[in-house]
């Protein structure tokens, strides 16, 4: 094998790894296969078919319809987590922002609207005792990290030690709370998945297409906000990115939407 296809058939293997678990589970050699004959000139294709397939989780190899729509569930909570996440950084980071649409009417009736929506979509759990301790377990893997990290930086923000730092310790600090967060946001909506059809019931199609909507209605509530803010009687151009951003995170509701009814699971193209 000639260095060039040895270099091919790597970066095949990675562009594969991308891949949700199940699809390279079911096709992740033929898929290396394709890519890797393909060449290098697929990979903008191959990268934007990744990202389709993440969006369209009931197109997944499924052993059960529960367990598609538990992951369609898992995806509109995650999509309103990072919904979440971008808004309120922008809010906590950016002057214009906090003054003009922090604490405001209109962002808490977007954070309202998100939690009448996950409380509709969420899973309901099957009692036992198997299920806590499958959920004591999910809890310590994905919150301990993200837990220590927030509860480091409290500690030495409560004790002084940070009372007036140099920016670029100020940066630090602020770039590691705001990733624990996320990051614990994000697992937070993980964990029905990680629960999975076998400790929680789904919602049913009709319930979930409904509260998904008003999941995506929270969150435009909070982009149209943000973007009402940034183009007040001065622009931001900081602002204006946190707006747009979180304009242009609105669009992925709609296969979540669309995949309320999934059709049987079909190979992904490479």
């Amino acid at each position: 094998m000639t260095a060039a296809r040895t270099a091919a058939r790597t970066a095949a293997r990675g562009l594969v790894r991308l891949y949700p678990a199940p699809l390279r589970e079911q096709w992740g050699p033929d898929l290396e296969e394709e890519i890797a004959a393909a060449g290098w000139r697929s990979w903008p294709d191959t990268l934007l078919g990744i990202a389709d397939m993440w969006l369209h989780p009931g197109l997944w190899p499924a052993g059960s319809r529960a367990q598609r729509q538990l992951r369609t569930t898992t995806l509109a909570i995650s999509l309103t987590a990072l919904c979440w996440f971008v808004a309120h950084v922008g809010v906590e980071t950016d002057a214009s922002l906090a003054r003009g649409a922090g604490h405001s009417a209109a962002m808490s009736a977007g954070i309202a609207v998100m939690l009448a929506g996950l409380v509709l979509v969420a899973p309901v759990p099957r009692p036992s005792v198997a299920l806590l301790r499958v959920l004591a377990r999910a809890v310590l893997v994905r919150f301990t990290l993200p837990v220590a990290v927030a509860a480091a930086v409290v500690a030495a923000v409560r004790s002084g030690v940070v009372a007036d730092p140099p920016l670029l310790v100020r940066g630090v600090v602020l770039a590691a709370w705001w990733t624990a967060v996320g990051v614990g946001a994000v697992r937070a909506s993980l964990i029905a998945a990680d629960l999975g059809a076998r400790f929680v019931v789904p919602p049913r199609p009709g319930r979930l297409r409904f509260g998904t909507g008003v999941l995506a209605a929270g969150a435009a509530i909070e982009a149209a906000t943000l973007l009402g803010s940034s183009l007040g009687t001065r622009t931001d151009p900081s602002a204006f990115g946190v707006a747009a951003l979180s304009l242009a995170l609105l669009p992925a509701f709609v296969p979540v939407l669309r995949g309320c009814r999934p059709p049987s699971a079909s190979r992904p193209e490479g």
